[in-house]
């Protein structure tokens, strides 16, 4: 793996930071003295050479994610780990292959180097493997089976952890006629298709590039109950001015409702908006993950998990939640099969409308 320094002594070419505009030492990940010069040529070495992760500030913030690909594949990498948006990379690297920027022999040398290392460990079983439409029929056969999918749905429901309940907000056991408004700038159709059965009286908002319009807020301010939900994966998508904490923390401040804050991929977001009534660590932007924190929101599961790792206050001073913390409820009961009545309605065909009372 590449490391994101700069070696001046082996590599002192300059270029200019996106960032700053500025002239900086070009980093090893990006240099072919270092790459291919240092590494192949003059140590020997004709393994497989990957970097480490482009979505680092150390990368990140000087050369785009495009840039930063073609480099580090011009370089000697075989493998860039972790580039922002990889479709613009993928694009941008045909690009660079069809204009010569990067020759047909420096990516076959990385195709071939890592698919021997894939034969050497067993992970193509054969140099002429299976057609790809038999692999794929496989994986989903095995991948998909059923005890598989009830291994997901275990570790999913076990890994919940609710972090804070003020007030023992959590379970949410709204009245029918309780609105709920659901916010995130993204995986609404996962909240939705998790959320939807569980309360039918749920709206939900798309945060747009802009923040929050006056139609979202008409729809928050009508809600009695606001889940919002967010996604970091670095401490950037924390950034007090980053859209989605804007709007969880202009929520808590102007809304009326109680706010349930979800983080679906790591359970540090509670550190940029504190003061939400109850939070939620969801780790995985999986479906199993949005059906379990759904079920735990609503009562339907009585949260378990602990977190993984301590959680600082913003501005790293103090601790927020340390590890291993975690709230527990009861699973809220629910109706039995002896208490559902199934009414008949008559059609051109008949059918049975099945709804639940207390007998």
């Amino acid at each position: 793996m590449t490391a994101h320094m700069t070696l001046p002594e082996i590599d002192d070419t300059t270029v200019i930071s996106e960032k700053t505009g500025e002239e900086i030492t070009l980093p090893a990940t990006l240099s072919y003295e270092v790459l291919t010069g240092l590494i192949r040529e003059e140590m020997g070495y004709d393994g497989i050479v990957y970097t480490d992760a482009l979505n680092m500030n150390a990368i990140a913030d000087h050369f785009g994610p495009v840039d930063a690909s073609i480099r580090a594949i011009q370089a000697g990498s075989d493998i860039v780990l972790m580039p922002v948006g990889l479709s613009a990379v993928a694009e941008g690297i045909y690009e660079a292959v069809n204009e010569g920027d990067i020759s047909i022999e420096r990516i076959e040398q990385s195709v071939e180097r890592i698919l021997t290392l894939k034969l050497e460990r067993g992970i193509i079983k054969e140099e002429a493997p299976a057609p790809i439409e038999d692999v794929i029929e496989n994986a989903e056969r095995v991948v998909g089976s059923v005890e598989h999918q009830k291994v997901q749905k275990q570790a999913a429901e076990k890994s919940i952890t609710v972090v804070k309940n003020d007030d023992n907000i959590l379970p949410l056991q709204p009245e029918s006629d309780e609105q709920i408004a659901v916010v995130s700038n993204n995986y609404l159709e996962e909240l939705e298709a998790s959320i939807s059965p569980l309360h039918s009286n749920v709206d939900y908002v798309e945060l747009g590039s802009d923040g929050l319009t006056e139609e979202n807020w008409e729809t928050i301010n009508a809600a009695d109950y606001v889940i919002a939900a967010t996604t970091s994966a670095t401490n950037a998508d924390r950034d007090a001015n980053h859209p989605q904490i804007q709007m969880v923390n202009e929520i808590q401040e102007n809304a009326d409702a109680s706010v349930i804050a979800l983080g679906v991929r790591n359970p540090y977001d509670i550190m940029a908006y504190p003061d939400v009534d109850a939070y939620v660590a969801q780790y995985s932007f999986r479906d199993a993950s949005f059906t379990a924190s759904a079920r735990a929101i609503f009562g339907r599961l009585g949260p378990t998990g602990k977190l993984p790792v301590t959680i600082p206050t913003i501005d790293g001073d103090d601790v927020l939640y340390e590890a291993g913390h975690g709230l527990t409820y009861d699973e809220v009961e629910q109706p039995e099969l002896s208490n559902l009545v199934l009414t008949p309605y008559l059609t051109t065909s008949t059918f049975w409308k099945i709804s639940v009372s207390e007998l």
